[in-house]
């Protein structure tokens, strides 16, 4: 067989030896990540209110070829996603 590798736990620091495709070192780690990430994905990032009236809005979609509602939808979308989920049609 030869030398087994180990690999780093990537929360704690410790290694440990591998099993199938375990990246963390215990149960414990794995919590600890899986918590960190979805705390990211629950922060709600607050949208600042328009400075812009409706019809402002509905003049700037118009002049682009959109309608209102696919315009605010997509300034919506830039002001709450991450840039690599730009590869639609409007991009």
């Amino acid at each position: 067989m030869g030398a087994e590798k180990m690999k780093i736990c990537p929360v704690c620091g410790k290694q440990f030896k591998p099993w199938k495709r375990k990246v963390y070192c215990d149960k414990n780690c794995a919590t600890i990540a899986r918590l960190q990430r979805n705390k990211k994905k629950q922060e709600v990032k607050q949208i600042p209110k328009a400075k812009c009236s409706i019809s402002e809005v509905a003049a700037e979609a118009k002049r682009h070829g959109m309608s209102y509602g696919y315009f605010v939808g997509l300034m919506w979308l830039k002001k709450t996603r991450e840039p690599e989920v730009y590869r639609y049609r409007w991009m």
